[in-house]
């Protein structure tokens, strides 16, 4: 029998088993039949297992029935079960839903992503290169991994890409928001090429027919292992498959012949306090599709940090595409789990346990932060803990099911009454340490300047965001691994780890200016290079966790609330760092709904700001930067801004029609949905402000998508606008904008716990 080589492209089930497609060394792809079988666990007595005969019978595949010996994840205690093989994966969710009606049955690793459960079983991976063993029927007879998920460098196979969007004749800035379904868009646009970004581009203009019979065309003579679109989940892939039905010209996008294009339904849910809208996926077969504006992981790390999770999560790509990142991290402690013999519950199996009033209000709180002294501040110094949250579960052995153990109680968590095991390292930090130890190998190469360092940056990056979920993952409602009473044990060590980085830090003369969570900044007249170091060293030993230094401000300042110039925001501050760098937060700048010509001019102030060495040198400046300001009002008043430049962002938090009262964004949407636009909560719309107090509701506000060539706005309204973000200047407080005499009065810091 033949043996072979290559990299793993696509895993989908079959009627026999799973489809596999390889692309080889030479960038030809093929598909080949692994016959695997999926599996869940029964919880059941014999006399159960025997009433449910009836039941497998009827689906007319084959089962296989064993009795094997698993474990709970929580008590750790060995747990007869029956493991039952599904013949034909295509039945296994089918099987599975109708089991669930069985009340007294308790099901395991029942609803696990087919081809997640095909990797975990074969040890395999996405993109990973294998060798394997076929007959001359194509069917794989053995596999052997000549990669490593955990690998700082691996190669890719030669794969060839085709982008399909739209061609536009704006900034690629503004062409980026909202969908096409609402907004300006020209013929379709196909790139084809070996590399990403690079290749040859060809305008389709057509009709229906045309437009099908070319892109068809294009697929068969380039045939792509992967298709980037540009809203091809909400707009290009439901519009291509209309024209299809239409014109009965089918559409050859997957390369395996016996399938089309698969469909899912779109779905809006609630994610750390905002409302987040999925387009239905669009999935290929032995071809992959990734849409650039329904996926998270292409956004933040592109294609080299969506490859990267998707390896270590062991999620197919298409799907790794468009999951969460929670779903990735959930993805990891299951493969531990069914690597460790542990049984994987449909239902998250563990409530909060009932605990007495005051121990409820001594532990249910959040991070640690000391309130900013409002206002300009030079020479500053700040430290941030690195992966402050991963690192103490990983060194304290923060996991569920290590909570409250019955031999351990001496191992208490600071401040609170809970304890941790010493014996039973658990789940959490098995999973997180060695990925916090492969984001820190690719930061290093980073900082270095290896000459890979853009894909180790994309690479560090994607990993950055499994970090920050891995927290709200030990409270959230619904993780089969989570359990409340661990979220407040890191909370806890975090706040006891910044306490004595202040306490170390006042002893050896420095000044607390502001703290939230994992950074703090400092002063401390005539500090050195060397100072700065050992300060470092002394807060990390102190802590008990890896401290980073991130930077020695020429300048800061920390802004204060709109309502109340007395009162400091935690995450609301920007400064430029001794080379000329600045770091910015909070700012309108960072505003999702900022009007571009807002941003443009906040940058271009910071930007002139970050020149002078110290606060006396912006006296220099003001001039300048009055000039700017001028200069960007002159524009607006003269009517000379685009529609794009003034366009505001909403994030629709309900339907359109769910809107109460009439603000402008309101208004906004529901003109959009007035004239047919489908919208629907966690979707982004655009308008202009055409006219604030007009007595007519309608014409307050323009969506973008209606205007064409000749539009007006309300210069006033922009204007308040641009005051209100000119306050980032040292000049700003000068005079208010009633003509009085503004100043900053400080308050002493306080300590605070927020949620």
């Amino acid at each position: 029998m033949p043996q072979k080589e290559g990299w793993i492209l696509d895993v989908y089930p079959v009627s026999n088993g799973m489809c596999v497609w390889i692309v080889d060394e030479r960038g030809q792809s093929s598909s080949y039949l692994d016959p695997w079988c999926p599996l869940f666990y029964l919880n059941a007595s014999s006399s159960e297992v025997k009433n449910l005969e009836p039941f497998f019978q009827s689906f007319k595949i084959h089962f296989s029935l064993s009795t094997v010996l698993k474990k709970d994840f929580f008590t750790n205690e060995p747990l007869t079960v029956l493991e039952v093989r599904v013949g034909n994966p295509l039945f296994y969710q089918r099987v599975g839903d109708r089991l669930l009606r069985f009340s007294s049955l308790r099901l395991y690793n029942a609803d696990l992503n087919l081809g997640q459960m095909y990797f975990y079983e074969r040890g395999l991976f996405p993109l990973a290169r294998c060798s394997f063993v076929v007959d001359a029927e194509g069917v794989i007879q053995k596999w052997e991994l000549r990669d490593s998920c955990w690998d700082l460098d691996y190669p890719l196979p030669p794969l060839r890409y085709a982008h399909l969007g739209f061609e536009s004749t704006v900034d690629p800035l503004h062409a980026s928001f909202g969908s096409p379904k609402r907004g300006r868009r020209g013929g379709y646009l196909l790139t084809l090429g070996q590399e990403l970004g690079v290749g040859t581009s060809y305008l389709l203009n057509e009709s229906v027919e045309e437009l099908l019979t070319s892109l068809n065309r294009y697929f068969t003579d380039w045939d792509p292992d992967i298709l980037l679109t540009d809203w091809g989940d909400s707009y290009i892939m439901p519009q291509l498959q209309s024209f299809s039905n239409i014109s009965g010209i089918p559409l050859h996008f997957s390369r395996d012949p016996s399938k089309s294009v698969a469909t899912a339904k779109s779905h809006s849910f609630f994610s750390y306090g905002k409302v987040i809208f999925r387009a239905g996926p669009r999935t290929l077969f032995g071809r992959l599709h990734l849409d650039t504006k329904n996926s998270f992981m292409v956004h933040h790390s592109k294609l080299e940090g969506l490859f990267e999770i998707a390896r270590v999560a062991k999620i197919p790509l298409q799907r790794a595409a468009r999951c969460t990142i929670g779903t990735s991290l959930s993805s990891m402690q299951h493969e531990w789990a069914i690597k460790n013999d542990y049984l994987i519950p449909i239902d998250k199996g563990q409530t909060e346990d009932f605990r007495p009033g005051d121990e409820l209000i001594a532990s249910d709180r959040g991070g640690l932060v000391y309130e900013p002294e409002v206002g300009w501040h030079e020479d500053l110094i700040e430290y941030d803990f690195v992966s402050m949250y991963p690192e103490i579960m990983v060194r304290h052995n923060v996991t569920p099911e290590a909570m409250n153990c019955e031999c351990c109680p001496d191992n208490k968590v600071p401040e609170i009454s809970h304890h941790l095991c010493r014996h039973r390292r658990g789940l959490v930090p098995h999973v997180l340490e060695p990925i916090v130890k492969k984001r820190y190998q690719y930061k290093q190469l980073v900082v270095q300047g290896h000459p890979n360092k853009d894909v180790y940056r994309c690479r560090s990056e994607a990993f950055k965001w499994a970090l920050v979920t891995c927290f709200g993952y030990l409270g959230f409602r619904n993780a089969r691994f989570g359990k409340i009473e661990a979220h407040e044990c890191v909370n806890a060590y975090s706040r006891e780890a910044l306490l004595k980085a202040k306490e170390v830090a006042e002893g050896e003369g420095y000044h607390f200016v502001h703290a939230i969570v994992d950074s703090f900044w400092l002063k401390k007249p005539g500090v050195t290079g060397k100072d700065i170091e050992s300060l470092r060293l002394k807060i990390e030993k102190a802590a008990g966790l890896p401290l980073g230094f991130e930077g020695r401000y020429r300048w800061i300042r920390f802004c204060s609330s709109k309502t109340n110039r007395l009162v400091g925001v935690p995450n609301r501050y920007f400064g430029a760092f001794q080379d000329g760098t600045t770091k910015v937060r909070g700012i309108e700048l960072r505003r999702h709904d900022t009007p571009i010509f807002i941003k443009r001019l906040q940058e271009k102030l910071i930007a002139l700001m970050a020149q002078a060495k110290n606060l006396s040198q912006f006296a220099a400046l003001e001039q300048n930067i009055e000039g700017i300001v001028e200069e960007c009002r002159d524009e607006l008043r003269s009517g000379g801004m685009s529609p794009f430049d003034l366009a505001i962002t909403l994030h629709l938090s309900r339907n359109p029609e769910e809107y109460v009262h009439d603000t402008l964004s309101a208004l906004a949407a529901k003109k959009l949905a007035a004239s047919g636009v489908s919208l629907h909560p966690g979707e982004s719309i655009q308008y202009v402000v055409a006219a604030e107090k007009d007595k007519v509701k309608d014409w307050r506000v323009i969506p973008l998508a209606f205007i064409e060539d000749a539009f007006e706005y309300d210069v006033a309204y922009y204007e308040r606008l641009l005051d209100r973000a000119i306050d980032i200047t040292p000049f700003s407080s000068r005079r208010s904008r009633r003509g009085q005499v503004s100043t900053y009065n400080f308050l002493a810091p306080t300590w605070k716990i927020v949620s």
